[in-house]
């Protein structure tokens, strides 16, 4: 979602994006997720999984490894 702004068009656009993927049973992504009121509207419209900066910065593999250990 990052640098995207509000507005109709970009909500329907993105509703329709996450409607078709639940039509075809496949699992829906998010990324770019920069700030909470993003992350409410996009579980709100059902997508699955969500990634960006809200979460994590960028990690390498080896981060990765260390991060998930960590929790």
């Amino acid at each position: 979602m990052h640098g995207t702004k509000t507005g109709l068009f970009t909500d329907a656009l993105r509703q329709s994006i996450t409607a078709t993927g639940k039509c075809l049973n496949v699992s829906v992504i998010a990324e770019g997720v920069e700030d909470i009121s993003q992350m409410e509207t996009l579980r709100q419209e059902g997508v699955d999984f969500l990634q960006g900066y809200l979460f994590s910065h960028p990690m390498s593999a080896e981060e990765l490894l260390i991060y998930s250990g960590s929790r």
